[in-house]
C-alpha cells in the first residue's frame, strides 16, 4: 500500500455529501461524460428533458455534476491519517471469534472489525455504558456487514487466484500483507465515525434517557445492540436498537426527530374536537440532529372487542395519513401493538405531492384538479391491485 494508493482511493470513493461539498474540480476523468450520458439517459424520455430540470431545482448544472463524478481529491493530512489507518488495520490481530464465523471471506475482514472494535470501545467510559457483549456484538455487526458488501468482488478475486492454483489460505495472507488495498471498502471508517458518534451522545444523554422514558429502571451498562433497522445514510450512520440490562429497549436515530416529537401532539387537538381515542405513537426525544424513540413491541389481541378497536384505530390512521398526505405506511412501518396500530416511521408523513413531468423543477401548481388527492391506497396502508406487464423477447 502506498500513499499515492491512498490518494487515489479516497478520491474514487468520496459519498455524495463530500462532493457536493467541495469546489468545483480542475478536471476529471473522460469515461465521466459516458456515464452522465447514460444517467441522463434514464430520466430523459422523448417529450420531456427530466434530468436538466431536476438539477435546477437542487441548484445544480450540468457541468458541475460532471466534475463531480469524478475524483475529489483531499489534502495530505487526510491521506496520510488514511495510510496509516490501513496499515493498522490489516496487520491488527484478528479476535478469533470473528474468524471462526460462518461469513464470506470472515478471516480478511475479521482484523479489521477487530481494530474499529478497539479503537472505539477501548476507553473505560464505554465499559461504563454498554457491556462487553454488546459492544462486541456491534462490531460483529460491522464484520456482517463487510462481509455481505464485499462478498461478490472478493468472490471474483478470489476465484481469478484459485485458478492460478492458490488457496484460500494464501489468497487471505496476502490480501492482508498487501493492507487491502486492491478490497478496500469505506464501511470500516465509516462504522468507526458513526459509532464513535453515537457513544458521545448517549454519554452525553444516559441521564435524560432514564428521566425521559420511565421503563428505563436500570442504570447498569447496556446489554445488546442490534442493527439491521435501516439503511445507512449521512456517511454510514443508522438505526441502532439499544436494549438495557432490564429488558427495556429504545432506538437510537440519527435523523432530524422534530416530526417524531411533534406529531403525536395532534391527539391534543383531535380530543379538542370529540375524537373519541388516542392514536398511539412512538414516544420520542428529540435532540439537535439526532434523538431516541420508544421501541414499540408485537402484541396481539386479547379479545374479540380488542380487534374490532384494532380496525376502527386503522381506519382512523389511515384518514390521518390521507388528510396529511403520509406515503409508504406499509406492514414494515406500523407495527400491531394490541389494538393500536403503531407508525414506527412518522417521516412518511407530510410528502410532497406528486408533479406533473413537464412541471419538475417549477413551483407547485395550484389548479385544484392537479392537486386533488388520490384514492386512499397512495398511503400504503390498505390493499391495492397491482397489475404487471411482462413484456418477453
Amino acid at each position: 500500500m502506498t500513499r499515492g494508493s491512498i490518494a487515489s482511493i479516497l478520491a474514487r470513493g468520496a459519498p455524495l455529501q463530500e462532493r457536493l461539498a467541495a469546489p468545483d474540480p480542475q478536471q476529471n476523468p473522460a469515461d465521466t461524460t459516458a456515464l452522465l450520458d447514460r444517467w441522463r439517459g434514464v430520466f430523459d424520455s422523448a417529450t420531456h428533458q427530466l434530468f436538466d430540470a431536476r438539477l435546477a431545482s437542487i441548484d445544480l448544472s450540468l457541468e458541475q455534476v460532471r466534475l463531480r463524478l469524478g475524483g475529489i481529491w483531499h489534502g495530505s493530512d487526510r491521506q496520510s491519517k488514511w495510510f496509516d489507518a490501513f496499515l493498522e488495520a490489516f496487520s491488527y490481530p484478528a479476535y478469533p471469534a470473528f474468524i471462526t464465523l460462518k461469513l464470506p471471506f470472515a478471516p480478511l475482514w475479521a482484523p479489521v472489525a477487530s481494530f474499529a472494535h478497539d479503537l472505539v470501545f477501548r476507553d473505560g467510559e464505554s465499559s461504563r455504558l454498554i457491556s462487553a457483549d454488546a459492544s462486541r456484538s456491534l462490531s460483529q455487526s460491522l464484520l456482517e456487514e463487510l462481509c455481505r458488501v464485499a462478498a461478490e468482488p472478493v468472490y471474483l478475486w478470489f476465484e481469478e487466484e484459485r485458478a492460478k492454483g492458490q488457496p484460500f489460505e494464501e489468497f487471505v495472507r496476502l490480501s492482508l500483507k498487501s493492507d487491502g488495498e486492491r478490497i478496500f471498502d469505506r464501511f470500516p471508517a465509516l462504522w468507526v465515525s458513526a459509532t464513535q458518534l453515537f457513544m458521545r451522545r448517549l454519554a452525553a444523554d444516559w441521564v435524560e434517557l432514564h428521566a425521559f422514558f420511565p421503563e428505563l429502571k436500570s442504570d447498569d451498562p447496556i446489554q445488546s445492540i442490534s442493527t439491521g433497522f435501516s439503511d445507512r445514510h449521512d456517511e454510514g450512520l443508522q438505526v441502532l436498537l439499544v436494549e438495557f440490562s432490564d429488558g427495556s429497549r429504545v432506538l437510537y436515530k440519527p435523523k432530524d426527530m422534530s416530526l417524531e416529537a411533534r406529531l403525536p401532539q395532534i391527539n391534543e387537538w383531535l380530543g379538542a374536537e370529540g375524537f373519541p381515542f388516542k392514536l398511539k405513537f412512538p414516544a420520542s426525544l428529540e435532540k439537535e440532529g439526532y434523538g431516541w424513540s420508544a421501541f414499540i413491541r408485537q402484541e396481539p389481541c386479547n379479545s374479540i372487542e380488542e380487534v374490532k378497536a384494532f380496525f376502527e384505530h386503522a381506519g382512523a390512521l389511515l384518514c390521518l395519513a390521507h388528510t396529511l398526505n403520509g406515503k409508504d405506511l406499509l406492514l414494515e412501518n406500523i407495527v400491531a401493538s394490541g389494538c393500536d396500530p403503531v407508525p414506527i416511521d412518522l417521516e412518511t408523513f407530510f410528502q410532497p405531492q406528486a408533479q406533473r413531468a413537464d412541471r419538475i423543477g417549477s413551483p407547485p401548481d395550484r389548479d385544484a384538479v392537479l392537486f386533488s388527492k388520490p384514492e386512499c391506497s397512495h398511503t400504503g396502508t390498505s390493499p391495492d391491485w397491482i397489475f404487471r406487464v411482462i413484456l418477453a423477447a
